[in-house]
Order: C-alpha cells, then sequence, then structure tokens
C-alpha cells in the first residue's frame, strides 16, 4: 500500500527495523544524535537535500528543525528517511525505489542510480562506514557505494555524518573521494591526524 506525497508515492511507516540497521542506531547513539543535529541546522530552508541511506543520516532528517521542514524537497532511497519525512506535515518528499537491501534498509541498483542521475540538489547527506585520507569515503556493500557516489555527484554541497569510530578505517568498497567532500560533521573523539589531513584538502570540520 503506498501513500501519496507531494513529489511522489511513499509507504506508510512501517514500524519495523532489521536488525543489523537496529545495532547500527544503537551503537555511539548519544554522539551520533550530537552529529545529527549539528548537520541538520546547516541545512538551509528552501534546499533540495539528497539523503544516503545508514543508521546517522536517517537522524539528520528526524533533527531537521520542524519549522523548515515543509520549505525542503527530501530525495531518499532509505526506507528510514522515507518513513520519516513521510510523516511530516506536507512533506515534499521524493521517495527512490530499486532493488531492496534490507540489512541496508535502502533501494539500490540501476532504478535508484538513474532516479538520483536525473537530478541535480543543493545538498547530499552521505555517511560512511569508513573515511579516511588514504581511501576517502567508504563501505563494505557494492551497491550502496555506487548510490552513494551518484548522490554526491549530483549535489552542489556534501555533508558527511561519521562518528570518531568510522574515521581514520578503510574499506572494501570506495563511495567517493574526499575531493568531494565540502563538510565533516563527527564526534571530539575523532583521531586529530585524520581531521588535519582533511582540513589540509580544504573539507570544513565540525566537532561535536
Amino acid at each position: 500500500l503506498l501513500t501519496r506525497k507531494r513529489g511522489g508515492a511513499v509507504r506508510p511507516r512501517t514500524g519495523r527495523t532489521s536488525h543489523r540497521f537496529a545495532e547500527d542506531t544503537q551503537t555511539n547513539a548519544q554522539v551520533k544524535a550530537r552529529i545529527s543535529r549539528a548537520a541538520a541546522e546547516l541545512i538551509q530552508p528552501g534546499s533540495s537535500v539528497l539523503f544516503y541511506s545508514g543508521s546517522t543520516v536517517a537522524r539528520v532528517a528526524a533533527s531537521i528543525p520542524p519549522d523548515i521542514r515543509s520549505t525542503l524537497t527530501i530525495v531518499s532511497n532509505s526506507l528510514p528517511v522515507i518513513d520519516e519525512v513521510g510523516s511530516w506535515t506536507d512533506p515534499h518528499l521524493i521517495a527512490v525505489g530499486g532493488l531492496y537491501l534490507p540489512q541496508y534498509m535502502a533501494f539500490v541498483g540501476p532504478q535508484a542510480n538513474n532516479t538520483f542521475r536525473e537530478l541535480s540538489a543543493d545538498v547530499a547527506v552521505i555517511g560512511a562506514s569508513g573515511l579516511s585520507a588514504a581511501f576517502g569515503l567508504t563501505t563494505p556493500h557494492q551497491l550502496i557505494a555506487e548510490v552513494g557516489g551518484t548522490i554526491v555527484e549530483r549535489a552542489t554541497m556534501t555533508i558527511v555524518v561519521a562518528d570518531s569510530s568510522k574515521i581514520g578505517r578503510g574499506g572494501l568498497t570506495p563511495i567517493a573521494p574526499l575531493r568531494s567532500v565540502h563538510t565533516l560533521v563527527t564526534d571530539t573523539a575523532s583521531d586529530p591526524a585524520e581531521l588535519a589531513a582533511f582540513r589540509q584538502l580544504g573539507i570544513e570540520v565540525i566537532s561535536v
């Protein structure tokens, strides 16, 4: 069953969360909450925003102030983000479909990539399993990485949200190079050497 929202059809809120996603949500929960609030403050009224998959990214959507929500255009392949934004009053939401990966609670594959390629946005909000000066943004899953790379390409500004456990880590599949990142929102426990390397590349680093 689909319900209609401006910009597309979305599923009603399911209340169901995959085991992996639930574990990610609970890990470093207080830190992720601070990161998400700080990232949400960077989103300006009237912006078009592409939301990637991941527990911290979903928290960013939930942290957007209610007084600007109706001014935003939200596009996402993440079921938790779609469910969150779909619950807002008068949302402008584009739900991106494709092959559903339950462990990531996200839609991927050619359909998702082609939808994102047809769009251009002001901001992309991206998470990653790893973020390092040596390897850039990475994730274990190739299909998840492909969608992330497309999202980054289609946005004017990329905000990465990653707690300190992700900083300095490499990963199997690259999402995007560091030159694609404009702002990193992380926590104060992140490796200072890595953060210094990010700043040298021109990335704005916000530690909370």
